[in-house]
Order: structure tokens, then sequence, then C-alpha cells
């Protein structure tokens, strides 16, 4: 059996989850379908239920050079004062109906003593700024991560790293996703808050998080 490490997320790479036009808009092709393909363990950063898909964590902005520097790191996430109660990086998805990105945006700006919120839509736009992102992840107790242009994402990987605890608004982010690296017991390491929810208004972020 081989092993095959698949970098794009898997839906551009399975044509029978996603039509010939989106495949073509987004560069994929049908590589998984394929019989040859069933016979391979693939890996990659967000799979489906396929049996023989397997997800790894994104890369993060996190290099140390050597295990001092690991120990270093983990002194300061440890004993970091953090301002914040929760965080926040997005923008807006005018095309996704069913995102609560606006909604958890819209918190954010009414909750500015609890929430902050890294705006990617602006002209300061500051979400692709490693230092940026880390500074303000080691600043925050939680760090909100719901699903955007696919369930997972690489933030959620430099949270953890910087210490911030995860919430999650769908299983498919982390808990259906990475099983060989996350404790079954989600609660653990992090926080779940089901999307529909917050949607219609039944639970509030600041008080699940307080």
């Amino acid at each position: 059996m081989g092993v095959e490490t698949i970098s794009s997320l898997q839906g551009g790479l399975r044509g029978i989850c996603v039509d010939q036009l989106e495949i073509n808009r987004i560069g994929g092709n049908k590589l998984m379908p394929l019989p040859e393909s069933m016979n391979m363990t693939m890996l990659s950063t967000e799979t489906s239920s396929y049996c023989n898909e397997f997800s790894v964590p994104y890369s993060t902005y996190f290099r140390p050079s050597t295990y001092i520097d690991v120990i270093h790191w983990q002194k300061q996430v440890r004993s970091r004062k953090r301002r914040y109660l929760f965080y926040f990086a997005s923008a807006p998805h005018p095309t996704m109906n069913d995102s609560i990105r606006i909604q958890i945006i819209n918190k954010c700006l009414t909750s500015k003593n609890t929430c902050k919120l890294l705006d990617c839509n602006s002209s300061a736009n500051k979400c692709g700024t490693p230092v940026q992102v880390l500074k303000v992840f080691r600043n925050s107790v939680f760090c909100l991560h719901p699903p955007g242009d696919s369930y997972t994402m690489c933030s959620m990987f430099n949270s953890i790293l910087a210490g911030c605890i995860p919430v999650f608004f769908h299983p498919y982010s982390a808990y259906a996703q990475y099983i060989w690296y996350f404790p079954k017991n989600y609660t653990s390491y992090s926080v779940y808050i089901p999307a529909n929810d917050i949607k219609h208004g039944s639970v509030s972020i600041n008080e699940s998080l307080s």
C-alpha cells in the first residue's frame, strides 16, 4: 500500500463530491476516486469520511531551532497574562448563507472589552502577519474557529501553540478530523458550541466562555 500526502483540501481532488465546474474553478482533479487511489493511504490537512484518508495538522508559524526554544516558549505561554476573553480573526463571507461568522463579528463589535476582533477585510489587514497573529493569540484565553471556506484552518494550530484554547462550532473542524493527534475527550483541550445554537440565539458566547 502506498502513502500519498495531499497538500490541498480534499474537495478539489474528489470528483464525486465536487462537480466539474467547481473542480475547474479551484484547480482540482479526480485523483481520489480513481481505483488506484483506493489502495493508498491519503494524508491531508482536511479529509472526508473515506476509510483511507487521515488528517494531519497544518504547518504553523512556530519554528523552534532547539529543544530549549520549545521549553522557553512553553514557559512564556503558561505564564502569560491574557487581556481578552476570546479572539476572532475573520472577514464576512457574503456568499455563505449558513455561516455564523457575521453573527460572531457583530458580537465582538459589541463586546470590545472581552473580544479582540482582527478584521481581515480592512486596509490594514494583519491576518497574514505571523507576528501580529501570534501576539493576539497570546493575549486571548479562547480563540474562535467557526467553519469558513472549509471546516479546518491553519489558525487553529497556531492558536493552540500560543496557549489559546480553541472553540469549535462543528465536529468536522477538529474532533472528526485529527484523530491521530487530539485526545478523545475534546473537553480536555477545547470548547464546543454547536453552530445552530449561535444561529438561533440560544447560546451566548460570552456566557459559555466566562
